[in-house]
């Protein structure tokens, strides 16, 4: 796992865990109140999650505990005005069983996991608002064509899910942003078929979640990203797919196109 930095003007390479192994799958990074690194990643020998922080020159590691091998990208990161940590995870039970938990903790001094949804659930996404509470989305299987795309907060002080969306096929990586407001911005693929999708986004501003497709030109949408600034435009950067997409050669036989969109949420 490596590190690189332009604070001194240059940029300038560490490595964070040199370990032996396959180390740093699926890195995720968030900086502290003084602007320290935190990341956590993949070992994926064992499929456990571990965590890195900077402390000076020197990098500190430790394993926080298991994650799921099924699929991609299994766990998210967050940080609070207080430093702590909150992760999302997931970890593999049996086939089509993938359950989903969350854990706060600082280095050497992590809580206990707390289980969000004991049915199949992957690829989370996590942000802390102003009161410090944890709002996830993720994906969650029903059937083969049934999916769907919920939210879990500890907002009143016990866990509580709600349905988003549902969808006929499942997606990857979902793009969440908690404003100035503590309202919550989600982008994702919203798949329809094996070669059909569209971008979708999704807010709670009215106090209920509306959903909108502002982009629905050809396979596109995929790998959202999202974020809102102090006026409360939100901006998305996906990419849209070509080629043979979900054919037989697979994705890698695809090319794709960097979009960007922009839009004031109702």
């Amino acid at each position: 796992l490596r590190y690189a930095t332009n604070q001194s003007g240059s940029w300038v390479t560490s490595v964070a865990d040199g370990g032996a192994g396959d180390l740093g799958q699926d890195c995720r990074m968030v900086l502290d109140s003084a602007d320290k690194p935190h990341i956590t990643y993949l070992d994926d020998g064992p499929n456990t999650i571990k965590y890195a922080r900077k402390t000076g020159a020197d990098w500190q590691t430790e394993t926080v505990g298991p994650v799921s091998d099924q699929g991609e990208h299994g766990f998210a990161l967050a940080i609070d005005s207080a430093d702590t940590i909150h992760l999302a995870y997931t970890t593999f039970v049996s086939a089509n069983n993938v359950h989903l938990y969350y854990r706060t903790g600082t280095f050497g001094s992590w809580g206990a996991s707390t289980l969000i949804d004991g049915t199949t659930s992957y690829r989370p996404a996590i942000v802390i608002d102003s009161a410090g509470k944890a709002h996830i989305v993720y994906h969650k299987f029903q059937t083969d064509s049934i999916f769907h795309i919920k939210h879990a907060t500890n907002k009143s002080g016990a866990w509580v899910t709600a349905d988003i969306a549902t969808q006929a096929r499942n997606a990857p990586l979902i793009g969440l942003f908690v404003d100035n407001w503590d309202r919550l911005h989600v982008a994702w693929w919203q798949q329809t078929a094996v070669t059909v999708g569209m971008m979708a986004y999704a807010s709670n501003i009215s106090g209920a979640w509306l959903v909108q497709t502002p982009d629905q030109t050809g396979v596109t949408g995929w790998r959202p990203q999202i974020a809102v600034d102090a006026l409360g435009i939100a901006h998305i950067v996906y990419h849209r797919m070509f080629g043979s997409w979900g054919t037989a050669s697979g994705p890698d036989k695809c090319t794709a196109d960097l979009k960007y969109a922009k839009g004031t949420p109702v």
